[in-house]
């Protein structure tokens, strides 16, 4: 008996920031182990940026194991336009998937592009 394993890359949206404060704020969701938005101003939300998001990247650099303090520093020095990835996260009752390594479920394939990043 051959048994299929059937995977699933949830959508990430690629944004540039070329003003500071950034447009939208992340609290980390220490069970999930995930940088999530909370808030999304909206030239952020314009861009595609929603509530519930997951940051992955800063400038190409994956912020899965940094600390909250970590990030905070990583977003105030980074040199603008600043490029972060966000990753859209299951909905509902469907949680994380068992297979969610590393905090990121995507190659950089999918990464869609906000048509102002473009």
């Amino acid at each position: 008996r051959r048994a299929i394993m059937l995977g699933f890359t949830l959508p990430r949206l690629m944004v540039k920031f070329d003003k500071r404060p950034l447009p939208f704020s992340v609290n980390l969701d220490s069970e999930a182990g995930l940088f999530i938005v909370g808030n999304a101003a909206l030239v952020a939300a314009s861009k595609g940026l929603k509530a519930g998001m997951a940051l992955t990247e800063i400038g190409c650099e994956e912020v899965v194991h940094l600390t909250e303090q970590e990030l905070l520093q990583r977003l105030d020095q980074a040199s603008l336009p600043v490029e972060c990835v966000f990753q859209a996260l299951p909905t509902g009752d469907q949680g994380l998937p068992e297979a969610f390594e590393d905090g990121l479920l995507s190659s950089d394939e999918d990464v869609q592009m906000a048509d102002a990043a473009r």
